[in-house]
């Protein structure tokens, strides 16, 4: 049971709000101002747990968030929030680790935050993601974001009813003007809010069933509960705090920026001193004094009152915990009236109603509306706890979940479909303004469908529609604005491209990179420029990885020629193409002229990395633009040496070739950490070295080692991870672990197979011809024979036939047929 509230006249947390007392009334359907004063300070530790090095771009970090007191006889009270800190020259969406499964989860009240639905590039696993930027560790955001971490680690992830968090991190991005960094919260998937579902089902009349309502709220009041248990206030229950989650069945309470941690047995041993000291406890009680918090409308009355008139931050009397009996009481009111706006009249009738009535008997009722009466009085004393509201409703849940995914999908559907139609009338209204010579009408609505597209995350279309606004400025003679929409439209190709390319769907990707490519010819009327000399490059790698050589040669050849001619011979960005080049030459068997394009870069290299004779000073003056610059030619250095390496190993000089790739190792791993994908690479050909130095465990390791940084960067199918997977078949069977060998170049082969790079790829060759060896060293001839054969027919479509690897799995062939 709450306890009486003493006093009506609100307490100023800021003696400067005063002269804001004019300020234009508080809505009573908008948040209140942000609790300026809530948070004291952040200080910083320094202490053991602090895991920090120079070469890495990832530290563990513990803050400690001082936290003000709301009475002068309490203390400063503080918690200790340890949080990633990953440091980065780019913005959490330009990292690319999450696809936007759909568009930003509105909140009218939490527009300084970002909340979306996203889905991992690399698992596949679904997510809520919410975004908090700052500017400093002093921003009212930061500290409050910092407290909604050590409120969510609290609650942990074992009570199902209650949003749990995966992982949190700041990612600071210095080199950003808008903004210092942004704290990232990755919680459960919300398939839907509360909000949004009555909302859904007033539009279609959908009412739930009463068992249904019954049933949710039996599951929030059991969170409501658990709560308290953890001496957590929610303080802002609203529609929009409440979730979906259609992986369990159920409906979950979030959104806990507001909530409060109150740590009871303190405050009864302050209750205890204060008698002995004879203080009246009912003034001091320090539990009961509390921020105005949420938005008034959700407000019982004993809180209300304390609101004040322009929005300043006010402290006020009242037992938070019962406020949230309160405001849970009003969202199953809405769900039980189909209302979601207080400025309905019959909502607050019923609201007025039920605060002037006088409390019924306490206990449990089959009638929800029974319960709902000691929920929403206006008595704070005849409120009922949370404790006894969970006691009260647990007979409520069903063993059968509240099923709500049929209509969550239905919701989805009616907004694309809606988004699709109008669309649709726009197109047509456009296109009759063009045909009337109305540029400037035709624009209007065009730039309308761009606005729809972007919202919904839908790039591609997007892309159609610069591309065509770019081809109307064409047929009008405006080539300056055509330009800017052709340079436009091929960011998001040339961008899609890649998204497509790294999840293996490579005749996508190309397609994509070839309409960028298409858009750049046309912004620079069929010039050179070298913005298409990097999307001839995207082309070159994609069907690289497709396994088709000569073509991707070529593609960079052109790359080469126009990037010596725009950017110089001695330019960073003709030595990068230059060693891609080589690489592409390599591959294809042709030594001579891979080594002879790796030098060149090497020494276009050698001579802008010479200023940076000492590595670890780099490191310190990192944010120097001269030593990113002098950092860059570095990390360029280690792509031509393990190149360098990797040709020299196919050559037979093995010594050469390893001093070589360690160096690179060297370099990568200082500058880029040891977990980065090209370090893994570096691995990798190192241990290309130790296999034919005929050190297969040293080999072994070494492809283990890239294998797991491969599987965390790329994911569990991508191309690049089969080839390890052969590299390590390979490995073993010279260990003679026939067993295991024959597992890893099984799943290489599923992984190829699943990809678009299809059964013509060398990789598919190699593999094939590696597991014909291995059958072949345990006797299966006829199975050997099989898996070589076609390897050769494959390597016959893709590489020359003096390659050196179709002449080995040749020989091998013939000495089986022999």
């Amino acid at each position: 049971m709450g306890n009486q509230c003493c006093g009506n006249q609100p307490i100023n947390r800021d003696a400067n709000e005063q002269a804001f007392s004019q300020a234009i009334p508080v809505r009573l359907q908008q948040k209140l101002k942000p609790e300026s004063q809530r948070f004291h300070q952040v200080l910083i530790s320094s202490g053991e747990n602090d895991k920090k090095d120079i070469f890495s771009n990832e530290r563990q970090q513990d803050f400690i968030l001082n936290l003000k007191p709301y009475s002068h006889l309490a203390t400063n009270d503080s918690v200790v929030v340890s949080i990633r800190v990953v440091c980065h020259d780019y913005s959490y969406k330009d990292e690319l680790d999450w696809y936007i499964d759909e568009s930003v989860i509105i909140d009218p009240n939490c527009f300084e935050t970002s909340l979306m639905r996203v889905i991992d590039k690399k698992t596949g696993n679904k997510y809520t993601l919410r975004v908090i930027n700052f500017n400093d560790y002093e921003d009212y955001e930061f500290k409050q974001a910092l407290y909604q971490i050590y409120i969510m680690q609290l609650i942990g992830n074992k009570y199902k009813n209650l949003i749990s968090l995966h992982d949190c991190y700041i990612l600071e991005n210095e080199d950003k003007e808008y903004s210092k960094g942004s704290i990232i919260l990755l919680m459960e998937y919300c398939d839907s809010t509360l909000h949004e579902i009555i909302s859904f089902r007033k539009f279609h009349n959908w009412q739930w069933t009463s068992d249904e309502i019954r049933h949710v709220f039996g599951e929030l009041a059991q969170a409501l509960g658990q709560l308290e248990q953890l001496n957590i206030t929610h303080r802002d229950l609203r529609p929009h705090n409440i979730w979906y989650c259609s992986l369990s069945k159920t409906y979950k309470i979030g959104g806990f920026e507001e909530a409060k941690f109150i740590k009871k047995a303190q405050t009864l041993h302050n209750q205890l001193s204060l008698n002995n000291l004879g203080i009246n406890i009912q003034q001091e009680n320090e539990e009961l004094l509390n921020t105005i918090r949420g938005v008034p409308d959700y407000l019982p009355p004993e809180v209300q009152k304390y609101v004040d008139a322009s929005g300043a931050q006010t402290v006020g009397r009242y037992n938070p915990f019962l406020s949230d009996v309160y405001q849970l009481g009003l969202n199953i009111l809405m769900m039980d009236q189909l209302e979601v706006n207080f400025e309905s009249t019959e909502l607050r009738n019923v609201v007025r109603k039920l605060n002037n009535q006088r409390a019924g008997s306490r206990g449990t009722s089959n009638d929800y509306h029974d319960v709902l009466k000691l929920m929403l009085v206006g008595d704070e004393s005849s409120r009922l706890t949370p404790a006894e509201l969970s006691l009260f409703t647990k007979s409520y849940l069903s063993e059968i979940p509240i099923n709500e995914d049929n209509l969550v999908e239905s919701m989805k559907y009616k907004k694309k479909y809606a988004g699709i139609e109008s669309t649709k009338v726009y197109q047509l209204i456009a296109v009759a303004y063009y045909d009337l010579f109305e540029w400037e009408k035709w624009l209007e609505k065009m730039e309308e469908i761009l606005v729809t597209y972007e919202n919904d995350k839908d790039d591609f279309h997007a892309a159609e529609v610069l591309f065509d606004i770019a081809n109307g400025f064409i047929d009008i003679n405006n080539l300056t604005s055509a330009q800017d929409y052709f340079m436009k439209a091929s960011i998001l190709y040339n961008e899609i491209g890649h998204q497509l390319r790294e999840q293996n769907k490579l005749n996508e990707a190309l397609d994509n990179y070839e309409r960028a490519l298409d858009c750049i010819r046309k912004a620079h009327n069929g010039d050179d420029s070298y913005e298409g000399a990097l999307l001839l490059e995207n082309l070159s790698n994609g069907y690289r990885l497709q396994g088709n050589l000569a073509r991707a040669r070529s593609f960079l050849e052109e790359a080469c020629r126009i990037t010596e001619q725009e950017k110089g011979s001695d330019s960073l960005e003709f030595a990068k193409m230059s060693i891609n080049l080589g690489k592409v030459h390599s591959l294809l068997g042709d030594y001579k002229h891979a080594l002879k394009r790796v030098k060149k870069g090497l020494r276009i290299t050698e001579g802008h990395a010479s200023g940076n004779q000492n590595l670890q000073q780099s490191m310190l003056s990192y944010n120097n633009q001269n030593q990113q610059l002098q950092n860059q030619a570095l990390l360029l250095k280690a792509q031509g040496l393990t190149m360098l390496g990797e040709i020299q190993r196919l050559k037979g000089s093995l010594g050469k070739a390893k001093k070589n790739i360690e160096e690179a190792l060297s370099i990568r791993e200082k500058l880029q950490g040891s977990g980065n994908l090209e370090v893994a690479s570096t691995i990798e050909v190192l241990g290309n070295v130790y296999f034919e130095m005929e050190d297969y465990h040293q080999a072994k390791s070494s492809y283990e080692k890239a294998l797991v940084i491969k599987k965390s960067k790329l994911g569990e199918n991508h191309v690049e991870v089969a080839l390890t997977l052969n590299n390590i078949g390979n490995s073993c069977k010279h260990l003679e672990e026939y067993d295991k060998s024959q597992k890893f170049f099984a799943d290489a082969l599923v992984i190829l197979k699943q990809s678009q790079s299809g059964d013509d790829h060398p990789l598919v060759a190699t593999t094939y011809g590696n597991l014909g060896i291995l059958l072949k060293q345990i006797g299966n001839i006829q199975s050997a024979q099989q898996c070589l054969t076609k390897c050769i027919q494959i390597l016959d479509k893709t590489l020359p036939k003096n390659h050196p690897d179709s002449l080995f799995y040749r020989e091998q062939l013939q000495e089986i047929q022999q």
